[in-house]
């Protein structure tokens, strides 16, 4: 199996992608503005995202050989995307991460990443530090149950797909910092990758309670005098050094 991550969309399709994720990020924050909880905040950025997939991918874009559709997985529902023969799904960074965890201690793992991954990737090269390849007859055909089921909405004859590609990111509360395209193997270990950081515009905004209170005497610590622990401290200093080396690419591509 031969997938060009390059390919997969065009320029404008991939500033599309990007996009997407962070106006989610900032019309979630819209809409709980002024809410006094905020239960629905992580479900409510998915809502938006896969509104704005579903909706803009091929008006605003003009990814015309992409087929957004939603599907469902138990009570889950969420949408893939088709182009060109590749079918999409988005996740976060964190999750991914989790889910290799979790597929190393359990190789028989139901997920739909890697159900995915099993039946549309097969052919996708083992990596040096996987402890298992192989898999039984039982997963195999629950994998084939749950890629069928994922499928079913998709007006595409499955020997027209050659593949699963996960579009994986990692956000704030406020701010993308990073997404790439990722070809998996059953695994969910990466074969191939391909950056979008070329296409993420990072923003610096700037909240204050009162235009009379700032600059005129310093916000409210939000931290209350409380130490990171060093572990939030390192991806507060990874997150930072993200940014730093965006900026410093926005900078040297407008001295071109």
């Amino acid at each position: 199996m031969s997938i060009h991550l390059d390919n997969c969309f065009t320029n404008k399709g991939k500033q599309g992608l990007c996009d997407f994720i962070q106006s989610a990020i900032e019309s979630r924050n819209q809409i709980l503005q002024g809410h006094c909880t905020q239960n629905s905040k992580p479900n409510l950025f998915w809502d938006e995202l896969f509104k704005l997939i579903m909706d803009k991918m091929e008006s605003d874009f003009g990814v015309f050989s992409c087929e957004p559709f939603v599907t469902n997985r138990g009570c889950w529902k969420f949408a893939l995307l088709y182009s060109d023969g590749i079918i999409f799904s988005v996740m976060r960074e964190q999750r991914f991460e989790e889910l290799q965890k979790e597929l190393r201690k359990n190789s028989k793992s139901p997920h739909y990443a890697a159900s995915l991954a099993r039946i549309l990737n097969i052919d996708a090269p083992n990596m040096q530090e996987s402890l298992f390849y192989d898999i039984d007859d039982e997963v195999y055909k629950r994998s084939v149950d749950i890629t069928n089921k994922l499928l079913q909405k998709l007006d595409v004859e499955s020997e027209y797909i050659e593949g699963y590609v996960m579009i994986l990111f990692d956000a704030d509360d406020t701010q993308l910092y990073s997404a790439r395209m990722a070809f998996v193997n059953r695994n969910l270990e990466v074969c191939d990758e391909y950056s979008l950081k070329d296409y993420i515009h990072i923003k610096e905004p700037v909240i204050v309670e009162s235009t009379n209170e700032y600059p005129n005497r310093k916000p409210e610590d939000p931290s209350k005098g409380l130490k990171l622990t060093s572990k939030a401290a390192a991806r507060k200093a990874k997150k930072q050094n993200i940014l730093q080396q965006n900026s410093a690419a926005e900078v040297n591509e407008n001295i071109k």
